[in-house]
Formats: structure tokens, sequence, C-alpha cells
């Protein structure tokens, strides 16, 4: 019961959070005036909280494309229109969350699975892989994005098979591209930290006399040295997750994706943008706070 009412008022202060950082700029600037307005911001304040309680009310704008043809010339303007925020803000969001915890679950299982693989090589094998690894790693997340989407199209180019979708349209959403994209730095991170982690659990006392018991490798590592290494990870799951959140507004925009992040970033009305800040966040604090709790039943 505790730890509920910790976690309420954590999320209540994210959302004084939000609300502050966003009518930020009220407390400055007044129309064209530059100055210091502290009425003006505390009424901002104020309505941004009677909106939220009545999420029912809130619009968001949208800019769609309308087709013209002024003095026989065919133009495409862009158009905004309000439109309440419920249902049009469920497809994007669940699109966002749904690449989140996509590479989320992702990385982790490419991590482990090729920790434990690459912990089982020998040893001069396993320094080269480490060495491209590192290399990998120094790769900017832009660089490998229009890496991955040219090379999906000159596939496509050469021999006419399309085999992920590199652009996200509103009929066809590109899912698993992006998703493993996104996945690529922290799978990388886990990796390494899995690795050193593995190593110098094979150097304690446990792992020696486990062996001289004669049992394999393998064994040694999944079932001992694994469980200790997997407790010491979850310690970084929060990197892990705001590494995906940074990153996916980039995503989103080089994939022409129309998520949440999208939508925040679009100048929407202060109510909203906190509205849609605390439904993106929320969940994804759920799930690092169940991770904590996973954590202290295996430490005890």
């Amino acid at each position: 019961m505790r730890k509920l009412i910790a976690s309420l008022v954590h999320i209540c202060l994210l959302m004084v959070t939000f609300t502050m950082l966003v009518c930020l700029p009220t407390l400055f600037v007044d129309g064209k005036d530059v100055g210091f307005y502290v009425k003006p911001f505390l009424s901002q304040i104020a309505n941004v909280f009677s909106s939220i309680l009545h999420p029912s009310q809130l619009k968001m704008t949208i800019g769609t494309q309308v087709r013209t043809i002024p003095d026989h010339v065919e133009v495409f303007a862009v158009q905004k229109r309000e439109y309440p925020l419920f249902p049009v803000v469920i497809k994007p969001y669940v699109y966002s969350i749904g690449l989140i915890f996509g590479a989320f679950v992702v990385s982790v299982l490419l991590a482990v699975i090729s920790s434990i693989g690459t912990a089982m090589l020998p040893r001069n094998i396993r320094i080269i892989i480490e060495g491209f690894v590192s290399i990998l790693k120094t790769v900017p997340d832009v660089f490998f994005i229009f890496f991955m989407q040219l090379l999906v199209i000159s596939v496509y180019r050469n021999i006419d098979f399309l085999v992920l979708n590199p652009i996200s349209t509103e009929q066809n959403p590109s899912i698993v591209l992006p998703i493993l994209i996104l996945s690529f730095l922290p799978t990388i991170s886990l990796f390494q930290l899995q690795l050193l982690l593995i190593r110098e659990e094979q150097k304690q006392d446990y792992v020696t006399f486990a062996r001289a018991r004669g049992f394999s490798e393998m064994y040694i590592l999944c079932k001992h040295i694994f469980r200790n290494v997997i407790v010491s990870v979850m310690n970084h799951v929060q990197y892990i997750l705001l590494v995906l959140v940074t990153n996916l507004l980039i995503f989103e925009y080089l994939f022409h994706a129309k998520g949440i992040l999208s939508i925040i970033m679009s100048g929407q009305d202060p109510a909203v943008i906190v509205y849609l800040l605390l439904l993106f966040i929320v969940p994804i604090y759920g799930v690092v706070l169940f991770l904590q709790w996973g954590k202290e039943k295996m430490y005890a």
C-alpha cells in the first residue's frame, strides 16, 4: 500500500512538472511582449489542470492535405482541423507504445542469446566479436537508419521483393524495421554489459567448484552465472527505456510515422501535450516498477 501511494505521488509530480514546463513560455512572453508575467503563467497552469480532469473535452489539431485547383493549377495545401482527442489519438498511441516495448523485448532477447553464445566461444573469436561490437556502438543512430532504409530499397530494386517496409504510411505503418533499428543501440549496450558481468562471475569460487564437480560450461552459465547476471542487468532497465524514448522521435520523423511524439511536437494545446505525455510515460513507469518488484523478489 505504501509503494502504491508513493507511485501515485510520483505520477502527480510528473504531471506538475510537465505542466510547468509546457506553460513556461507564458511566464516570459505575453503576445509580442517579452517580460515576466506571473499571472498569465498561473492562469495557464490552472487551465491545464482543469482540462486534464475532463479529457473528453480535449481537442487536437491535425494538419491534412487539401487538393485545390486555382487557375487550372493543382495545388496541395496543408489545412489544420480540430478533432476530439479520442479516439483519434488511440492509433498513434498504440503504434508508439508498440515500438517502445517491441524494441525493448527484442533488445533484451538478442542481448541474452548473443552474450550466452559469445561466452561459449573460444577466447580469440570472442575478442574479435567484442571488437566488432565496439565499432558498431560508435555508429550514429541516424546513419544506421539511413543505411537500413537504403539497403531495403536496394534489395527491392534488384530482386523486386520488399523485405521490410522502409516508410510508414497511415494505411500501412512500418513496424518490424523500426523495432529492429530502435533496438540496435540497447542490444549492443546490454550485450557488452552482460559479457563483462559473465567474465566477472566466471572468476568466482562457486564456478570453480561447479567445474570441479564435472558440470558443463553451458549448464554453469545458464543455471548459475546468468541468474546472478540478470539481477545486475535489471538495474539498467531505466537506461534502456530512456534510450528508446529519446530515439523514438527521430525514428517517427525519419520513417514518416504519425506516432504520439510527432503529435506532441506538432504544436498542440498545452493541456493536450501534458495529457499525451502522461499517457505515454505512465505505462513505461509501470514497467520500471514491475521490474524493480521482480528484482526485489529475486534478491529475496
